[in-house]
């Protein structure tokens, strides 16, 4: 074996004698106080009794750089759904002293706890202080040589990640000297693309009032599918599209049957066109739309009108009744309304309006303040409507009717023929007679005198003509 031992150098940077010792023994001689990243020369000379030999030859070594500062400015700045690209500064190193040769990158996922506890500040920046329940998956490096970055630029992508993932990312700068410290985490979530069109879409089923949509869901890892939404629009005569798109789109809960989605729609106006559009949503957003399907519901009877609303007519023992018509249908349009009536506590309901597309009739001839029920129903080429619910209202009292308008009087030496217009709703016409009584010679009078006077007078008149 060989017998080591280890001589003290001086504290100084001159050579220095030893004393001799057993053959073949090691020296070591240990300078200090050298700059750090710096090139030396060393030579030794031996010295004995004899005098000193000749300088050894020239030994060559260089110190070791102390090791990098800490990046600086980490951050993401181009972030795909499977790749994160990574940018930083240099941390400050000094050329000639602690310049960084690599840098490490390393990336793990972040799990929701540790998102949160960070929010609370209770996460250490290089992450380490996590407890071990509470970390995500384990750590992964990456070294980047600092001449194979393309002019400097201080950056590297990380490939192979999970789509929509939270990750925690941070960079040491390396050399030969060692490694520096960790940045601290950066966490960043790849994202998603936005999703696909649906694929296979297409409506059946039309009813008067529903139509199924069926689609297959075009899912790929990296343009996941959240949910679905659909619209639909109404087609005006022009062929054009009625309502604001975008204000109309809503979400579908679809069921699966055999790998197809498929939805009823409902609630739609039978025989009128739709547009009906689908698309699929992420968390980027909406993606692009189906092609438009066109459908047409099916014409059905009418819906039913509104109740007849009842005003006091303005005419006595009339009342005036509206009510709005049914939605239309193309090809199935409403052509008649039939308005009918009862007086309350009877069965009996009398048709009181039967006529076209008018949604106002004046009901006349009723009994004064008296209830009515009223109901109304219209009618297609598919048949009649339900009836309307039933509205209720009294009949105005009776009023004070104007005062007859006399057109002429006919008279004879005894009679007296007047003629005036009939009025709705005067059951009788009372007569008063009066009459002028004159004065004699010298000056005259007007007195009026009731009929008795009057028959007297001419029944005199009468006998001194005589």
């Amino acid at each position: 074996g060989v017998n080591v031992a280890v001589i003290p150098a001086s504290s100084s940077n001159s050579a220095e004698e030893g004393k001799g010792g057993a053959p073949n023994q090691v020296v070591h001689y240990h300078a200090r106080d050298l700059q750090p990243h710096t090139r030396y020369e060393f030579q030794v000379q031996a010295k004995s009794e004899g005098g000193p030999s000749e300088q050894s030859g020239a030994v060559e070594a260089e110190t070791l750089p102390l090791p990098p500062p800490i990046p600086a400015n980490l951050c993401v700045d181009e972030i795909q759904p499977t790749s994160l690209r990574l940018a930083w500064a240099d941390g400050g190193a000094e050329v000639g002293v602690n310049e960084a040769t690599a840098y490490e990158v390393s990336w793990r996922t972040f799990t929701e706890a540790e998102e949160a506890a960070r929010d609370r500040g209770a996460q250490a920046p290089s992450g380490e202080a996590s407890p071990p329940s509470e970390v995500g998956g384990e750590w992964s490096t990456a070294q980047v040589r600092v001449e194979s970055m393309d002019g400097g630029d201080l950056s590297f992508t990380i490939g192979d990640l999970d789509v929509d993932t939270l990750y925690a990312l941070r960079v040491r700068a390396c050399n030969t000297g060692g490694e520096g410290q960790w940045t601290p985490l950066w966490t960043q979530r790849t994202i998603v693309k936005p999703p696909l069109a649906p694929m296979g879409f297409e409506c059946g089923d039309a009813t008067s009032t529903s139509v199924t949509l069926r689609w297959v869901p075009n899912e790929h890892p990296h343009h996941p599918v959240s949910l679905h939404q659909a619209v639909v629009m109404p087609i005006a005569e022009d062929g054009a599209a009625v309502g604001d798109q975008e204000e109309l789109w809503v979400t579908v809960a679809a069921e699966e049957r055999g790998g197809v989605l498929a939805k009823t729609i409902e609630d739609l106006v039978p025989g009128q066109r739709y547009s009906v559009q689908l698309r699929a949503v992420n968390t980027f957003g909406p993606g692009e739309a189906t092609e438009a399907a066109i459908v047409t519901m099916l014409c059905d009877v009418p819906t039913r009108p509104s109740q007849p609303v009842p005003e006091p007519g303005s005419v006595p023992r009339t009342m005036l009744l509206s009510w709005s018509a049914p939605y239309g249908q193309p090809g199935a349009e409403v052509r008649e309304h039939v308005l009918e009536m009862r007086k309350h506590g009877s069965d009996e309901w009398q048709a009181v309006y039967r006529g076209g597309t008018e949604t106002q009739c004046l009901v006349e001839d009723l009994d004064h303040f008296t209830m009515y029920h009223f109901r109304v129903r219209a009618r297609n080429v598919l048949g009649w409507s339900q009836w309307s619910d039933e509205s209720m209202e009294a009949s105005p009292p009776a009023s004070t009717p104007e005062p007859p308008f006399v057109i002429s009087c006919r008279t004879t030496h005894d009679t007296a023929t007047l003629r005036w217009k009939s009025q709705k709703s005067v059951s009788a016409y009372e007569v008063q007679k009066l009459m002028e009584a004159r004065g004699g010679e010298g000056g005259s009078s007007e007195v009026w005198v009731t009929l008795v006077d009057a028959n007297r007078v001419i029944r005199d008149q009468l006998a001194n003509a005589r």
